[in-house]
């Protein structure tokens, strides 16, 4: 998973940089960060006119050497003006396209950019691990500048890094990544209401839908995607809603059910106790057994014993 995912930041990054006019200097291609992928370019002191195309991952842009004076455009036809001096950043989030316009500059430093390029799954991993918010409410606003010592540091110390051999091994950036993408959270980000409907729970119908389909399959593993998708929703929202609806959450709820299915063949049926066991969705009689006994109080030979 971890080679299939920097693949996917280093095409990314590599479709972005075929749009910055400059001399890539660096990267951090065998630094082998699956979360997080840094270009280092030395610019020319003209800059001729944008596009940059928006890219699936987070993406922040650290001059830290010159300055420049222009304009730049955010997916729309009305053009701001704009001094860049170093050690401002600029960021981009997931899909967001920019235009510039750049006059020619003469610098006493020459002009350098560094961009770094984050995991968009790794930042909806750490809304729902660190600030339990669901991802798709999470919404990081386009800033061409921005003031923030944390980042800039943070980004100045993996260039480092990444010039010194990467020394640290790639459990240096995975750090840093995650510690970008909670500072990203907690300080540049907005998170979107959540709906009415979401607040209340479930709907009846939707609930009738479920069981209905827990009790049709309960003899086979059912997936938390199977559930969500009859109530036409993400795995997260339906099951922060089905707990509200229920009280439980889909696997407690599935448990259930499984011992009270189990507990009516016991008792009305002459299955044996590995029948049963199938029958009520498990494969492994002991973990049957065993969940019986927590469930009941008593083993289901007991059960059935005491009828």
């Amino acid at each position: 998973m971890r080679t299939g995912r920097l693949s996917s930041l280093k095409k990314a990054t590599n479709g972005f940089k075929d749009h910055v006019p400059g001399q890539l200097i660096n990267n951090s291609a065998s630094c082998n960060w699956s979360s997080l992928f840094l270009c280092d370019f030395i610019m020319p002191d003209f800059l001729p006119d944008g596009p940059a195309p928006g890219i699936p991952d987070y993406s922040f842009g650290l001059f830290h050497s010159g300055s420049l004076a222009g304009e730049y455009s955010l997916q729309s036809d009305s053009w701001s003006p704009q001094d860049v001096h170093a050690g401002q950043i600029c960021f981009l989030p997931p899909g967001h396209h920019i235009n510039w316009h750049w006059w020619p500059l003469k610098n006493d430093k020459p002009l350098k950019l560094v961009i770094a390029h984050l995991s968009f799954e790794l930042v909806g991993k750490k809304a729902l691990e660190v600030f339990d918010v669901d991802p798709g409410r999470v919404e990081v606003k386009t800033a061409l500048i921005a003031a923030d010592p944390l980042l800039q540091q943070l980004i100045l110390a993996l260039k480092n890094e990444v010039e010194r051999g990467n020394p640290s091994g790639a459990l240096y950036g995975e750090t840093a990544a995650e510690m970008m993408a909670i500072h990203l959270l907690t300080k540049h980000c907005v998170v979107r209401p959540e709906m009415a409907s979401c607040k209340q729970g479930l709907s009846s119908g939707q609930l009738r839908k479920v069981f209905e389909y827990v009790d049709i399959h309960l003899d086979r593993e059912i997936s938390l995607n199977e559930l969500a998708g009859l109530a036409g929703m993400s795995g997260y929202h339906f099951l922060r809603m089905f707990k509200r609806s229920t009280g439980l959450t889909p696997l407690q709820y599935m448990i259930r059910r499984r011992m009270e299915t189990a507990k009516e063949l016991l008792t009305r049926t002459k299955l044996s106790i590995t029948e049963v066991a199938l029958e009520a969705g498990y494969e492994n009689t002991s973990h049957f057994i065993n969940l019986f006994k927590r469930y009941t109080g008593v083993t289901p030979a007991v059960f059935r014993r005491k009828l």
